[in-house]
C-alpha cells in the first residue's frame, strides 16, 4: 500500500470564509445546501454540502478555485484492504465518512479522534 495522507481539518463558521470562495461556491452549486464549512491549513477550504439526494464535499483554494470534488458513498464500497490498512495505521481513529473523488477510483476517508478531524487519503 503506498504511504496514505493526512490533514485536520476545523469547522469554521460561514462568515470565515473569504468572499470568493463563497462566491465561486454559489456560481457552481447554486441548489446545494452547505452542511458545514471547514479551514485545512492556511489556505484550503472546504464545503460539506448537500447537492441533491447526494452528500458530498468540495474543496477550493483561497482564490475560490475548485480543487476537488467528492462524493460520499457507503462505506461497503471502500476497498476491503485499504480498510484494513487505515484501521491498522490509526488505531485509535473513527471512520465516520467514506468519499470517492469524482471521476476517479480514488478514496478519502475522514475520521475523529479526540476531537479532531482527519482527513486521510490511503
Amino acid at each position: 500500500m503506498a504511504k496514505s495522507q493526512y490533514v485536520v481539518k476545523s469547522q469554521i463558521n460561514e462568515e470565515s470564509v473569504p468572499g470568493k470562495v463563497k462566491n465561486n461556491f454559489n456560481a457552481k452549486f447554486p441548489d446545494a445546501k452547505v452542511i458545514n464549512w471547514y479551514k485545512i491549513g492556511a489556505t484550503t477550504y472546504e464545503a460539506h454540502i448537500k447537492n441533491g439526494k447526494q452528500t458530498e464535499l468540495v474543496v477550493f483554494d483561497w482564490e475560490g478555485r475548485v480543487g476537488e470534488e467528492l462524493i460520499q458513498v457507503k462505506s461497503k464500497e471502500f476497498p476491503k484492504d485499504k480498510k484494513t490498512a487505515l484501521e491498522e495505521k490509526y488505531k485509535d481513529l473513527k471512520i465516520t465518512h467514506v468519499f470517492k473523488v469524482k471521476g476517479t477510483n480514488n478514496f478519502v476517508v475522514e475520521g475523529e479522534n479526540n476531537g479532531k478531524i482527519y482527513q486521510i487519503k490511503p
